[in-house]
């Protein structure tokens, strides 16, 4: 080989390397500014969960934006049948320095999980009948949902929890 071929190889790959190096860098700075967006929390205490929170002994509430009071005055008789539903989720970790919750209900952007009791990490959200693609970001890295069987792919990269809201509708049939 003479030396046009071996300089040609090497700016041949330095090419390259300069490519993935932008590539990670690019991803590893949308992953930062996502985690870096302030969203409302709430409070609450390796285990988690996602129900209709529970209101009562030892669970601060949170202060929630203005709209979201008007919409938690209402009570359920009042509300439209798809109506957002407020939806609590927890995780339990005492390792972890900080939790956020990520889904198709919020766009992919964090929503900060607040430490409790027994480093159980939670927050409630209003989200909208329909099914969705969740995970938890625990330290930076997603992880799905432990005590949620249910999966889907979305095409993110990494899998996801499947979580289903139910409209007021559907729930009045169930029960009739």
């Amino acid at each position: 080989m003479n030396h046009k071929n071996i300089l040609s190889v090497i700016l041949l790959d330095l090419v390259v390397m300069v490519l993935a190096l932008g590539l990670i860098i690019s991803r590893y700075s949308s992953l930062m500014n996502m985690a870096l967006m302030p969203v409302h929390a709430e409070a609450a205490g390796s285990n988690s969960s996602v129900s209709e929170p529970q209101r009562g002994a030892g669970t601060a509430a949170p202060t929630p934006p203005p709209q979201q009071e008007f919409d938690s005055a209402i009570s359920s008789t009042d509300q439209p049948a798809d109506a957002p539903r407020n939806i609590g989720f927890s995780y339990r970790s005492s390792k972890a320095r900080k939790i956020d919750v990520i889904g198709d209900f919020n766009g992919w952007i964090p929503n900060p999980m607040v430490r409790g009791n027994d480093f159980k990490w939670s927050v409630s959200i209003l989200i909208a009948p329909g099914e969705y693609a969740y995970n938890f970001v625990v330290d930076g890295k997603p992880i799905r949902d432990p005590y949620n069987m249910k999966s889907c792919d979305v095409g993110r990269g990494f899998p996801n929890s499947l979580l289903k809201v139910k409209s007021r509708a559907d729930e009045k049939k169930k029960s009739e």
